[in-house]
């Protein structure tokens, strides 16, 4: 036998190597005895056996005629005829009853030990017999043996039994063949007795002669097989491969054989060899050898092995998408469909209820069945009793969607629209719950089988485990993405109030300020202060609500008092920005139990929200309404929207719609992750809608309704810091936040310097034009176009081709700083700027000429 060791392909093609040798050597002898001798001299040298010989079995089953063999040199001669017995009288009761005689050790074996001394006689140490049976009859053996102990293979004998099948099967051809030579009565007497099936065709393709086995195989009376074309009786043996093997027998008048799998009349599918001889006058010999059980058992062999590499494999293949689960559940579905042959397979990931499913990650072959594309489905749709199979974690397998009477009806009407007869899933349980399952379809009934169930199972398993881990990694990534995201834009809205503060603190330093500038620091530091403040107790409040230690001061509220009271507070911004606001109320009563205070402060963040995402002069509206047992409260507007992976992560802490340095509305993007806590606190949900980015968003606030009582609670008021600007002229100051630019400005003045103000990137550009500066001071987050964009259009400019130009900006990270350089920028200062590098800055800066 080859070497164990070597891979299962290596094996099966040396496997089919053996076979197309032996099948072109036996197909040019012409005598039993030259058959018998190839065959055995193949297979022993094949198996590395030191005998290799056939035995006839005597009429009385007690004694053996040796059929000749081949042995190696040195071995001793086989008797020509003996006793069966004379070797132990447990050789006959085994290969009597169809079962393969095998003994590794004659010595030790209790079975041969007494008889040891006469296999010793024949060189023989250990023997695998595999019986042979004709008519149900014991016929004869093929024998291996070695004169030494040796443990014979599975593999082994599946080569004996496949050889001896087919080299006896070619010895009674041969002596077939030449009986009909000899006497045609006789072997007439032989075709008709024959367990194989054998049919004779005239050159035109008409039947001349059917034996017994033949008619059986046609399901037909053998004396109407006469004269029918051969075609017309065994088409499932006319397919046009065969056609093609019987003409190039025709042609070539030479012997060919083949196996082929066929479905009979009866419907019973099985695996036949057939082998082809031509005939007289143009026409053919066709036997046919029903091999079901022996292929089907070298098919199991192979499937087992395939299956078992498969899902070796499959752990690899998973390894190597760690970054991306879809297409590990892809490749999943793709090699399972390939092993167990089936035009589909796929995932359903179950929602919480285990009421609804999405179909998706399918694996289809569209010649057989349509595209299944994602999509939503409900369980129950597909079979009541299937589905609480699937709810209860239990295997579910349908060999015929139509007839099964779990699914008849409307359950197989729904299969049948996806091309679905055959039906098995395996259901993936987390917690005694199901969370999804894999399933595979046929097109046609199907058998499911315990292995391609088990196969299934561990391979939705497998996999499911596989993408669950991959799903936390990258949810980690993401986390630790929004986390450092966070971090950046933290320092960069602090910075922003810090610079002005600091700025005000070394005004106030030099001591130089009338009454009036005093004021306005003081006023410009408070501001500052409250902003800062703002965003500590923002921060404070989302850790407290979403830890769930925020207590709610709950009473009945009139949900108009909440809009009305956010409306307050939102205002503001809307005008600002110049929005217009359409408010909707319903005349029903709205009335729910809740915190007054935190209710409005959930509205006017949504409010706010819509105002900031919105560009000016937009259009807002606010809904109040009742619905069955629920208060909605809506917001939409016509604003920038949200692509469907923005929406899906709204929710999240610290999440925004843009994560650019043109962040014209700031922010941390804490607020509607502590809207949906807040809600939620209250026994209601949040839903947000968005047709896609430019087509506006809306936000739902569903609460519980309550039966009006009472209502009113007072109302907080929100005061709006004012902004001034303020021009000057030679160092032109370009900040989007007022604050920041007026201080600037003032130590500019300060020092000596004339000073313009703009809060615009178009403005200032005209205003460079105009003024020619010898040193531009410039934020980087300006809100018409950042400020790497209108360094490079300063540099453009022959006005301002030579002016120093520095950043001024809250961003810091190296890549900034990078960015900003490529852009034209010669200095690059971090807010909040220390005076001393302003008057370096200045100083570096070419002296101001006549304005």
């Amino acid at each position: 036998m080859p070497d164990v060791s070597s891979s299962p392909d290596a094996l099966n093609a040396r496997w089919r190597a053996f076979q197309l040798m032996l099948s072109d050597q036996l197909k040019a002898l012409p005598s039993p005895e030259s058959i018998v001798e190839a065959a055995t001299r193949l297979l022993a040298s094949y198996l590395d056996a030191s005998h290799c010989w056939y035995s006839e079995v005597g009429a009385d089953g007690e004694t053996f005629l040796s059929r000749g063999g081949w042995r190696a040199p040195g071995i001793p001669d086989l008797p020509a005829s003996g006793r069966i017995a004379d070797f132990g009288p447990v050789v006959a009761a085994t290969l009597g009853t169809g079962r393969d005689f095998i003994v590794d050790d004659i010595g030790a074996d209790a079975r041969t030990a007494a008889f040891a001394h006469a296999y010793r006689a024949l060189g023989i140490g250990s023997l695998l017999a595999a019986p042979i049976f004709k008519g149900g009859h014991w016929a004869a053996n093929l024998n291996l043996a070695r004169p030494a102990a040796y443990r014979w293979s599975e593999e082994d004998v599946l080569v004996a039994r496949d050889v001896a099948e087919r080299t006896w099967s070619a010895v009674e051809n041969a002596i077939a063949q030449a009986a009909l030579r000899q006497e045609r009565d006789r072997s007439q007497y032989i075709f008709d007795t024959l367990d194989e099936g054998l049919v004779l065709l005239a050159a035109d393709g008409r039947l001349d002669y059917a034996n017994d086995a033949a008619a059986r195989l046609a399901g037909m009376a053998r004396a109407t097989l006469i004269g029918k074309p051969y075609r017309a009786v065994f088409a499932w043996a006319s397919d046009e491969a065969l056609d093609t093997l019987y003409q190039r027998v025709r042609s070539g008048g030479k012997a060919e054989s083949t196996e082929h799998a066929c479905t009979l009349p009866s419907g019973r599918q099985i695996w036949l060899e057939l082998r082809v001889n031509p005939s007289l006058e143009d026409g053919l010999a066709i036997f046919f050898k029903d091999i079901t059980r022996r292929k089907l058992a070298v098919l199991a062999t192979q499937q087992a092995e395939a299956r078992k590499t498969m899902l070796l494999e499959l752990g690899d293949r998973l390894r190597g998408f760690a970054d991306d689960p879809e297409a590990m559940m892809r490749v999943a579905t793709s090699e399972l469909a390939r092993i167990l042959d089936v035009p589909r397979v796929g995932y359903v990931s179950m929602d919480e209820a285990v009421e609804f499913g999405v179909v998706g990650h399918n694996h289809n072959d569209p010649r057989r069945v349509p595209e299944l594309p994602a999509r939503v489905e409900r369980l129950d749709d597909y079979g009541l009793d299937l589905a609480a199979d699937i709810r209860a974690g239990r295997t579910m397998r349908v060999r015929d969607l139509e007839t099964d009477p779990r699914t008849a009806g409307a359950a197989a009407a729904a299969h049948a629209e996806i091309g679905a007869r055959a039906s098995v899933a395996a259901p993936i349980q987390r917690k005694g719950k199901t969370v999804a399952f894999m399933f595979a379809h046929h097109d046609r009934p199907r058998d499911w089988s315990d292995e391609d169930v088990e196969l299934m199972r561990q391979t939705a398993a497998r996999t499911w485990d596989a993408v669950t881990r991959a799903r936390a990694v990258l949810a980690l990534r993401e986390a630790d993405r929004r986390k450092d995201e966070f971090l950046a834009m933290l320092a960069h809205e602090l910075r922003n109030p810090l610079a002005p503060i600091r700025s005000a603190a070394e005004l106030l330093r030099l001591g130089q300020l009338d009454e009036a500038r005093i004021r306005r620091t003081s006023e410009i530091i408070s501001r500052q202060v409250r902003h800062m403040t703002g965003l500590v107790d923002d921060l404070l409040d989302v850790s407290r609500v979403t830890r769930g230690l925020a207590s709610l001061d709950q009473r009945e509220v009139d949900a108009r008092t909440v809009v009305t009271d956010a409306i307050e507070q939102a205002r503001p911004l809307i005008e600002q920005r110049r929005h217009q606001l359409a408010l909707h109320l319903t005349p029903e009563p709205a009335h729910v139990r809740g915190d007054l205070k935190r209710l409005v402060q959930c509205v006017a963040n949504v409010l706010n929200n819509a105002a900031k995402y919105t560009p000016e002069g937009g259009n807002i509206s606010l809904s109040l309404g009742v619905a069955d047992a629920l208060v909605n409260i809506t917001v939409a507007d016509d604003g920038i929207g949200m692509t469907p992976d923005v929406a899906a992560h709204a929710f999240d802490l610290f999440a925004q719609a843009q994560r650019t340095a043109d962040r014209t509305q700031g922010g941390l993007g804490i607020g509607l992750a502590l809207v949906r806590s807040l809600v939620e606190l209250h026994g209601g949900e949040v839903f947000l809608r968005s047709a896609g980015p430019g087509r506006g968003t809306e936000l739902k606030i569903a609460l519980p309704r309550l039966e009006p009582a009472a209502a009113g609670a007072p109302a907080p008021n929100a005061a709006p810091a004012a902004r001034d600007a303020h021009a000057a002229r030679r160092v032109l100051i370009v900040d989007d936040n007022v604050d920041a630019a007026q201080v600037l400005a003032t130590l500019c003045e300060l020092l000596g310097h004339q000073v313009s103000v703009e809060h615009s990137s178009l403005r200032a550009l005209e205003r460079a034009v105009r003024e020619r500066p010898d040193v531009c001071l410039i934020d980087i987050g300006l809100p018409d176009m950042d400020g790497n964009a209108l360094a490079s259009r300063l540099r453009g400019l022959p006005e301002t081709r030579h002016a120093l130009l520095a950043a001024v900006t809250g961003y810091g990270q190296e890549r900034d700083r990078a960015t900003a350089h490529a852009a034209g920028f010669d200095r690059y200062l971090v807010k909040p700027v220390e005076l001393a590098a302003i008057e370096e800055l200045l100083r570096a800066a070419a002296p101001a000429g006549p304005g």
